[in-house]
């Protein structure tokens, strides 16, 4: 491509076309009709030396060959690079300088100084800790926010009229040790079992544990009837000893026309020792009555129920040490039983001594435990799998435990 007089004078705007008039001028018009590629951009004609190394002998692949990666057409920088040619040819240095890729117009980063800097002071952490803005969601017992389901007890602290009453609240609750203070009640500390099996939905509250031990810890229990009907025996929590005052009891009632629901959890043990799987049965009638003089009855039990709740002549009653009908039951050294309902003092007990045999002491157990299954169609014998259950010389299964719920 040439360039012509008539296009140089064309391209005035340009600082490449200007210095093609200037030499026009200087040279005279034989300069106007030199081919493009002559032209220097400083407005001199190029000569030999003009010309760079690596287009004169150029050898591919030579260690000195300087790439030019720059396009031929070079973006107007914006900036004015018109200067008056002085006249004197300065020499190329035959350095093709590589092209930085910088353009001389900064890019625009994108950041506005005053930019937001994206962190909410106010934003919500993740975090629920039960109090909105300073607020209980619940109820408040002085400075403490009770949990869904708890009330302020009468001695101003947090408490929850049943384990059902907590599960109602918040069906995720976790089983453990939780007070309970049923109305005009003080609050005790007992174990919530929560839905243990679908056919025994809600909360269930533990009111007596008796376990399987040497140091003869079931014996607290064995008391008389105002130490039953007021004062808690032992620990709540898992393993041990417990039972919560008789007075609590017919509190506990989820059923229409005060009727309550019981659920019984017995642990059967192995003749090595070892604890089988737990066994559940549930009856959903039956309700406890006790009044401060005594004794306590049960009344309404479902016919499946009978074989917890032992039956005399005269009704369910409930035997303690100074009950005037199946008192020895509880007193009498070779059997020395905890109080519960009794026929004869057989049948089943929370916990009863058998002579001398298994050391002497009273231990949980329950007639024909083999017979039949639990809510969940589980056996004894699928309970203890390989292994032979724990039983008496006259075929009663000795339990590890026996924990009895109410709801």
């Amino acid at each position: 491509m040439s360039v012509r007089p008539a296009l140089a004078q064309s391209a005035l705007s340009s600082a490449y076309g200007q210095r093609s008039i200037l030499l026009c001028v200087v040279l005279g018009a034989a300069a106007c009709s030199l081919p493009h590629s002559m032209l220097r951009q400083d407005g001199g004609l190029q000569d030999a030396r003009d010309v760079p190394t690596d287009m004169r002998n150029d050898v591919p692949g030579d260690a000195g060959d300087v790439i030019d990666d720059r396009p031929d057409d070079v973006p107007d920088s914006g900036i004015d690079m018109d200067v008056t040619d002085t006249g004197v040819d300065v020499p190329d240095s035959g350095v093709d300088v590589r092209d930085t890729g910088v353009p001389l117009d900064v890019p625009d980063t994108g950041i506005d100084t005053g930019v937001d800097t994206g962190v909410d002071t106010g934003v919500d952490t993740g975090v629920d800790t039960g109090v909105d803005t300073g607020t209980c969601r619940t109820v408040t017992c002085g400075t403490t926010c009770c949990r869904a389901g708890e009330m302020c007890a009468p001695d101003s602290t947090c408490a929850a009229t049943s384990c059902d009453a907590l599960f109602a609240a918040n069906s995720m609750i976790t089983e453990g040790v939780y007070r309970i203070a049923p109305p005009g009640l003080p609050p005790q500390p007992t174990y919530c079992r929560f839905s243990p099996h679908s056919s025994a939905m809600g909360g269930w509250t533990l009111v007596m544990r008796s376990v399987y031990t040497y140091d003869g810890q079931t014996s607290l229990l064995a008391t008389d009837y105002n130490n039953f009907y007021t004062t808690p025996v032992g620990n709540p929590s898992p393993g041990g000893v417990f039972r919560l005052p008789g007075r609590y009891w017919p509190t506990f009632s989820v059923r229409g026309g005060g009727r309550q629901e019981h659920l019984f959890v017995l642990t059967p043990r192995t003749d090595m020792g070892a604890d089988c799987s737990a066994l559940f049965f549930k009856f959903d009638d039956g309700r406890w009555t006790f009044t401060a003089s005594g004794p306590g009855t049960i009344s309404n039990v479902p016919g499946g129920g009978g074989r917890f709740f032992n039956s005399n002549p005269n009704g369910r009653f409930h035997t303690t040490s100074d009950d005037m009908t199946m008192s020895r039951c509880v007193t009498d050294p070779m059997l020395r039983s905890v109080p519960w309902t009794y026929n004869n003092c057989g049948g089943f007990s929370p916990a009863r001594q058998f002579g001398m045999q298994n050391g002497g002491v009273p231990r949980p157990f329950l007639v024909d435990l083999e017979m039949g299954t639990d809510i969940r169609g589980t056996s004894l014998t699928t309970a203890c799998g390989s292994a032979t259950p724990l039983r008496t010389t006259d075929n009663y299964e000795i339990l590890t435990s026996v924990e009895y719920y109410i709801r």
